[in-house]
This record gives C-alpha cells, sequence and structure tokens, in this order.
C-alpha cells in the first residue's frame, strides 16, 4: 500500500446500496438483503457450526468496505448466513431472492434446505421462495479459483498488477427479496421496441395460474397506451401518436406498469434504431438515422475501497456525468458486467456505451499478448491452445453465456455495441461466434476483436494504439474505431493505491499531462476523423486503478487531473470534424 495514501475510514448507510438494482424490471413488494451478514472463511467445504466475522454485503472479501479485507486463496471456502425478519404484509406471499453478482461458484440454502446453485460470476441468478414466513435463514457456500480456465475472470489476478487488478470473490452484487402472490405472478417482461413501426411488441412469461396482464405505458405523466396480454402472452400497442426517438442528446425514457391480480412489475424501455451504413467512401454508424461519432473513455467500473462494487449508486452516477462534463458521449464498459442500474443512469443521463463479454480461459502466452502492440502479426484463433481456450469446457461456458448475458443487459437503450473479444484475450471462434451474437441480438453493432488478431467479422475494423503514433486507414470495409488508445499517466500525490505506477507515457504534473492529450488529440486523432473516417474513440481512461495512473480523475474519484472546460472544446471540435467529414464525403 503506498504510504502517500491518504487512510479513510469507509462509511456506508447501513443498508449499503439499498435502491432496487434492476430499473428495467421492479416491484413495489421488494426490500434490500445488502448490510451485514455472518461470515466465515476456512478449508473445509463443510459449512460451520459457527460463523465468527461480519462482512457487509455487496462488498467482495477482498475489499475494505466488505470489512474483511482479506486474499481468498483456490483452496478457501466462504461461508455466508443471514436471519431475515420480513415484513408482515410480504408473509405468507411467496417470493425471490436475487443475487445480482456472486463470484465463482455458489450454492444457496434456505432454511438448510439448498434453494439455489449457480456458476460464472457475473450474472445473477434467484432462489425462489414458496411461502415466506415471519423469519427466514439464507446461508451461501461460495468457491473461487480465480485461476480457473473455465469461468469468466475478467482483469481479477492472484498476483495483481499492471493491467491486472485485485481478484473479486463471493458476494460483490446488491442481493434483494421481491414479493408476488402464490397462485401466479409475472415471470418476465420481455419489450421490444420497433422503431421503424413505432410499435412496442410485448412478450410476457408467467408462473402459476394466468390471469389477463394490464401493461400500461407513460411518458413522464402521460399515458401514452395500453394493452391487455391474454392467453398468447403477446400483445402491442402503438406509439406512433407519441415517438419520441432515445438519443444521448435527447435521452426519452418511456414508463411501463404491469399488473397481474394482485402482482405488478414496473420498468422503462426507449425507441433507439442502430445500424451501419456507407455514407460516402466510409462505413459509418447511425443513430436513429442520423451518423453518430462515439468518443469516449474506457470505464473498468473499479473503485478504491470497493473494488468491483460501487460504493453507492451516486458514485456510479458521478462517474458518468464526470464523463460528460468533459465532453465525452460515449463509455466503453470494459470486461466488467455492471447491475442493470448503471445502464439505467446511462439511458437516463444520456451517454451511450459499448459493453465487453468478460473474458477468460487459461494463462495467457506472453508473446501474444505482450509483443503484440510492438510487432504486427497475426493469431490463429480456430488453434484453441494459441490464446487460451484449450479447454473444451472453457469454451462451451463462454458461448452458453452469450445468450443469458444478451437478454440481461438488451433491456438498455444505451448499449449500442457488443465487444465480443478484446486483445485475443481468451479468444475462440471469432468468426462464428459473431455471427452467432448477431442473431442473438441484431439491434446493436459488434466489435468482434478489440485490439487485435482481427478476422474480417464483425461491424468495427478496431485498433489499439499505445506506445507509438497514431496512424491508422479505413479500408472502407467496415467501421474505423480507435477502441483504445492514449494511457497517459500522472501520479497524484495522497490520492494513489500503490507506491508501484503503470502507464504508457508518463507525465510530472496535471498541466503538463493536459497540454500531451491535446495535442495527441488534435494532432494525431483529428486528421483520422477528418480523413479517414474514424468513428470510434476510446481514450484510457475514465479512472486511475489501482497500479494504473492513466485515470483522468484518481482512483478515489477526488482530484481531476483534467480541466473540464478545456476537454470539453475538444470533444467539441472533434465532433464538428467529424460531421464536416460526413457532409464532404457523401
Amino acid at each position: 500500500m503506498d504510504s502517500e495514501r491518504k487512510e479513510r475510514k469507509p462509511e456506508l448507510p447501513e443498508i449499503p446500496l439499498s435502491e432496487h438494482p434492476d430499473p428495467y424490471f421492479e416491484r413495489p413488494g421488494y426490500f434490500s438483503l445488502n448490510g451485514d451478514w455472518s461470515f466465515q472463511m476456512g478449508k473445509d467445504p463443510s459449512f460451520p457450526k459457527e460463523l465468527k466475522e461480519t462482512i457487509t454485503v455487496p462488498f467482495a472479501v477482498e475489499s475494505r468496505l466488505s470489512g474483511i479485507g482479506r486474499k481468498v486463496m483456490p483452496d478457501d471456502w466462504l461461508f455466508y448466513k443471514k436471519e431475515i425478519h420480513f415484513p408482515s404484509e410480504f408473509v405468507g406471499r411467496a417470493g425471490r431472492i436475487v443475487f445480482t453478482a456472486v463470484d465463482q461458484v455458489a450454492d444457496v440454502f434456505i432454511d438448510g434446505k439448498k434453494a439455489a446453485h449457480h456458476a460464472g460470476g457475473y450474472l445473477p441468478f434467484e432462489a425462489m421462495i414458496s411461502e415466506v414466513k415471519p423469519t427466514m435463514e439464507l446461508s451461501l457456500i461460495v468457491h473461487d479459483d480465480t485461476r480457473s480456465e473455465v469461468y469468466p475472470r475478467g482483469k481479477q489476478s492472484l498476483k495483481p498488477g499492471g493491467i491486472w487488478y485485485t481478484a473479486t470473490s463471493g458476494i460483490y452484487g446488491p442481493v434483494y427479496f421481491e414479493s408476488f402472490p402464490r397462485a401466479g405472478h409475472i415471470k418476465n417482461i420481455f419489450l421490444f421496441p420497433d422503431f421503424d413501426r413505432k410499435m412496442l411488441q410485448i412478450k410476457a412469461e408467467i408462473a402459476g395460474v394466468f390471469s389477463p396482464i394490464v401493461l400500461e405505458c407513460y411518458i413522464k405523466d402521460h399515458k401514452v397506451g395500453e394493452a391487455t396480454i391474454g392467453p398468447s402472452l403477446r400483445a402491442e400497442i402503438d406509439h406512433s401518436g407519441d415517438f419520441f426517438p432515445w438519443s444521448a442528446e435527447n435521452p426519452s425514457l418511456y414508463r411501463y406498469v404491469a399488473k397481474m391480480g394482485r402482482d405488478e412489475v414496473r420498468g422503462v424501455y426507449s425507441f433507439r434504431k442502430v445500424e451501419r451504413r456507407k455514407i460516402g467512401r466510409f462505413e459509418r454508424i447511425l443513430l436513429n438515422g442520423n451518423p453518430i461519432f462515439l468518443n469516449g473513455l474506457l470505464d473498468q467500473g473499479y473503485n478504491q475501497e470497493g473494488g468491483l462494487t460501487y460504493p453507492s449508486y451516486q458514485a456510479m452516477e458521478d462517474d458518468i456525468r464526470f464523463a460528460k462534463s468533459l465532453g465525452y458521449n460515449y463509455l466503453r464498459k470494459h470486461i466488467k458486467i455492471e447491475p442493470r442500474r448503471f445502464y439505467y443512469l446511462c439511458d437516463k443521463i444520456g451517454i451511450y456505451v459499448g459493453q465487453d463479454f468478460v473474458n477468460g480461459g487459461s494463462k495467457y502466452s506472453f508473446a501474444y499478448m505482450a509483443l503484440r502492440p510492438f510487432l504486427n502479426f497475426d493469431v490463429d484463433d480456430l488453434t484453441h491452445s494459441h490464446l487460451g481456450r484449450k479447454n473444451p469446457e472453457s469454451r462451451a461456458f463462454f458461448e452458453n453465456s452469450m445468450e443469458p448475458t444478451v437478454a440481461y443487459l438488451f433491456p438498455s437503450s444505451s448499449i449500442l455495441v457488443w465487444t465480443l473479444f478484446n486483445e485475443g484475450w481468451g479468444q475462440f471462434d471469432s468468426d462464428r461466434l459473431a455471427a452467432y451474437l448477431k442473431s442473438l441480438d441484431p439491434t446493436r453493432l459488434i466489435d468482434a476483436t478489440s485490439g487485435w488478431y482481427d478476422k474480417g467479422s464483425g461491424d468495427f475494423s478496431s485498433h489499439h494504439v499505445y506506445f507509438r503514433k497514431v496512424r491508422i486507414r479505413n479500408d472502407g470495409r467496415r467501421i474505423l474505431a480507435l477502441s483504445e488508445f492514449g494511457g497517459y499517466s500522472c501520479r497524484e500525490k495522497g490520492h494513489c493505491f500503490s507506491k508501484k505506477s503503470f502507464g504508457y507515457r508518463f507525465f510530472k504534473n496535471d498541466e503538463r499531462l493536459s497540454e500531451a492529450i491535446e495535442k495527441l488529440y488534435l494532432r494525431e486523432i483529428e486528421p483520422l476523423v477528418r480523413e479517414e473516417g474514424l468513428s470510434v474513440l476510446v481514450y484510457t481512461e475514465l479512472s486511475d486503478v489501482e497500479e494504473e495512473v492513466n485515470g483522468l480523475v484518481t482512483f478515489d474519484r477526488e482530484k481531476a487531473k483534467v480541466d473540464p472546460s478545456k476537454m470539453k472544446a475538444i470533444m467539441q471540435r472533434l465532433e464538428h470534424s467529424f460531421e464536416q467529414s460526413v457532409k464532404e464525403r457523401r
């Protein structure tokens, strides 16, 4: 730990992150299960008779905010227990307990009986309760092998350093309970906004006894439509009379309320259309029929005290608004999946999102990963051993996770781009999987191989440039993207996580850093926007992360390294150059 770092006692409410984490599908009958849980870590997989420690959920065992702050090894087992005292209005009804993120393999028990099993670490799962009692005991047994070849791990490492960070183990996403009637309830509502027809297509799933579902739609407080969903569980609502397309400049969100008997679900949706089209010599991104320039930041979503978990939803919102204050309109959510509230905030505030799938596989080859930024060579991703996917179980887990990942994030309007593989980490069969991803979600564009080992699939010719001048060309066949660049670093005294520092080019102070960033954008990037049709930019990065000090704000989010007004002026100039390029080259 850096001796310069200010020691701060984390301050949390009694129930941290208590707001509903899923604004796309939430019930009024909700309460958070975050807060203090009994906890124990040990080498024996049998549940201990007594748990002697207290952990703050939803923070990972390794994080300071958890109250534990210890390293978890592959032979460790994690044990959680919480006695739930249900409000009287929930007693006798049914319900579900939702775990938004538990890393890595979890077994859930309710009153001693196994209620759920989950493996993976980045997607939610639930445990059902058929009849709620006044008091019930919830417990978990969790095992996490960060080195596993099978499960996704993102940038977690047991030996953090450089671009690899402290591992995340156990519960690290909000846990909550929702109540519904025992006879029957709405299991899910799938909304498919048809932009061209101005129609909202609805598909429902129910559990138990069916009764008609009444779904009402609102824009602000104005009711704009209603449908009764019958036994077919399908319906449509015409929005042609109140049609307000969504964009970052005009983030128009509709609300829906769906009722089936005594069950009620609420959520949000919007209309927008993403497509790829050739304008003049170059392929461009179109949103709602208009060319757009995605100018953004790499956003890894790490926090100094909470690791992969934000200390609050306000902190989450602050990151988004900070990016917008600098003039950016795009965040590349890098190697992490957030609770759906993050994407809702992006929808609400108005910022575009590129979403990475989470990498995994065996240990990556030093030659294939570390030398590729300096030497232009290719690697065959059909030979699965080259890029860490020799294990067939690992390949199957990644591919089988694609559909639930798309389903989980599909409701978000702000997500315009999927990134399938990053810099070859665990890359395999990219042509086939890009086609499969497009079949799962034809409403978004695909960056199949961000960085290198491009096989020609997907919608982007996607480049990463560090250590040298940015010189890339547009071949006219796909959208030209600079999906990572920059990484300029400045160490801020008193705001550093580690004595070590990692970055791609170092500067002594904020003034020199800002001057270098301005030169980078105006001398190297702007000509590519004007002359080469560059349509996507992702600067590395939004915040410092552990040893990485190349953020535009420090890891603790206490000190911005750049002047928002000056950054905004640069971004406006780039936007103007993009608009001129589109006009001149039609």
